[in-house]
């Protein structure tokens, strides 16, 4: 199935264990997105108003195209997954795509948020832990909070979260 890898990919953002704390606010939220990703046998193409930010030392890379979702059934604050998801392979990552997914799971009191993004074939970070700031899920920012790699940023839905059925 050419959706399997795809679902395996943003459920990797929801691996690493680490506590967070966020501030969540109640938001206007559709059931209905605001476009329809494009799907080929080779890559995810997501579109929608969100936007993204990532720091890596002095430099910052820009993402957009994509849309907030919550899920409240399945305790899941905020996802986001902005730009394109390729099918694994190839000697570039992500097909050399740029690739933003940010993602908060909540488990037995456990609140883990993660951040993966790519570009130009580059991996920035792969399912970094991260402390979330911010207006939950609207807005806000991030700080990693691995020892072993340091980045920041932020994100912004645009007024567009989507609630997962």
């Amino acid at each position: 199935m050419k959706l399997a890898w795809i679902a395996a990919a943003g459920v990797a953002g929801v691996i690493a264990l680490a506590a967070t704390s966020a501030t969540q606010v109640s938001v206007a939220a559709t059931s209905r997105p605001p476009c329809v990703p494009k799907v080929s046998d080779n890559a995810v193409d997501y579109c929608g108003p969100a936007t993204a930010a990532v720091k890596v030392g002095r430099k910052t890379y820009n993402f957009k195209g994509g849309y907030c979702t919550v899920n409240p059934k399945a305790k899941i604050p905020i996802q986001l997954e902005i730009g394109v998801i390729s099918r694994p392979g190839g000697s570039s990552v992500n097909g050399g795509k740029p690739l933003f997914q940010l993602s908060e799971l909540e488990a037995d009191g456990l609140t883990i948020a993660t951040v993966t993004a790519d570009w130009s074939g580059k991996q920035l970070e792969s399912v970094g832990t991260v402390a979330l700031k911010g207006s939950i899920p609207s807005a806000g920012t991030f700080t990693s909070k691995g020892p072993s790699s340091r980045f920041s940023g932020s994100w912004n839905c645009h007024g567009v979260v989507v609630t997962a059925p």
